[in-house]
């Protein structure tokens, strides 16, 4: 369960795929919103996934997206240190 005025902040995000509560579940972590999983009971299910083994890095992108929106430091600070130590480690002094 979410409150709506919540979900109504980060409506604006959503992708048009089957995404929604993980975009929803990732902003809300994002911005310190206070987050509880409730276990539940579900019968096995019947059928085959649509998810597809490509599906991997669309979910990937997404949360890179995210990741980039709401904390860039957490992406681009490794990425800049690897690259300094990349271009320090080809220069020695």
């Amino acid at each position: 369960m979410m409150r709506k005025s919540v979900i109504e902040e980060f409506l604006q995000l959503l992708p048009s795929g089957f995404s929604f509560t993980s975009t929803i579940t990732l902003s809300m972590l994002a911005t310190r919103y206070k987050v509880h999983y409730e276990p539940i009971a579900y019968f096995k299910r019947v059928g085959k996934s649509k998810i597809r083994p490509t599906d991997f890095f669309r979910i990937l992108a997404l949360i890179s997206r995210l990741m980039m929106l709401f904390n860039p430091a957490r992406i681009l600070l490794p990425v800049g240190v690897l690259a300094l130590l990349l271009g320090a480690s080809r220069f020695p002094l």
